[in-house]
């Protein structure tokens, strides 16, 4: 049984169509209950099991709920995976320190970090009774490398330090804690604005495998580190990049941050 925040669109969509179709039952979630719905209705189209559960992480009562419902639907929860992010207003209004407004501070730590954490603390006990729980913390190479986007680049690199430390909080009940990094990974709303943008094109080549990233890429990682073959991994951090990471130090062009 799996819960995928943020998971109405783009990478998050992918890794719960992804879960369903290997069997897991899913809770969609996110701030969009259309968009929600219509996952679930593909979910179910595809003979899978799954339900949507609109949900604000970074509102504790929304967490609150979002684990009632699934301790009293499921009762036990396996995967955990923390993708909800800010809207991509807060992301492009990202920047240098002394130019960013508090408000994007302020959305990025809500969200990204706050979010996180909240889903953990109230649904860790659900992985607990599952007795093999999976926590994946979506964060970027942008938390690994200068970005120039600070905020982003903040949230990104604190949930590399959270997965972590707790990695070995969660040992002592056999709750894995792994996160991935994604590089630069076409989603609907940046495939739509790029289509024709010479950028992409710069963008690609850049990527060792000159491609770059679907969110089919990332879908299939997380599937991996849910799955009892990850059962020894925790702590880790993988980066699905497409070898940007590897290639060291590059300027990526001016990009929305994914």
């Amino acid at each position: 049984m799996a819960v995928v925040t943020g998971s109405t669109s783009g990478i998050g969509k992918a890794i719960a169509l992804e879960y369903a179709r290997q069997g897991a039952k899913v809770v969609v979630t996110g701030r969009r209950e259309g968009l929600g719905e219509q996952v679930v209705a593909q979910i179910k189209s595809e003979g899978g099991q799954g339900a949507y559960c609109r949900t604000d992480v970074s509102a504790k009562e929304d967490v609150l709920a979002l684990a009632q419902f699934v301790g009293d639907t499921y009762g036990v929860l396996d995967i955990l995976v923390n993708n909800a992010a800010p809207a991509a207003l807060a992301r492009e209004a990202d920047g240098r320190i002394g130019d960013i407004s508090e408000d994007i501070w302020d959305e990025m730590w809500r969200t990204g970090l706050r979010g996180t954490c909240l889903c953990c603390k109230y649904l860790m006990p659900l992985l607990v009774k599952s007795g093999r729980g999976s926590i994946i913390h979506m964060s970027s190479i942008q938390g690994l490398r200068g970005s120039g986007w600070d905020a982003y680049s903040m949230m990104k690199g604190g949930l590399i330090s959270l997965t972590r430390s707790m990695a070995v909080n969660g040992a002592k009940h056999n709750v894995r804690v792994n996160c991935i990094c994604p590089g630069a990974v076409i989603v609907e709303r940046t495939e739509q604005l790029y289509a024709a943008d010479p950028k992409m094109e710069q963008l690609a080549r850049l990527q060792s495998l000159t491609r770059v990233g679907r969110p089919q890429d990332i879908a299939w990682i997380a599937v991996y580190l849910a799955a009892d073959e990850a059962a020894y991994t925790t702590g880790e951090i993988f980066t699905i990049d497409g070898g940007v990471y590897a290639r060291g130090r590059l300027r990526l062009p001016e990009m929305p941050a994914v």
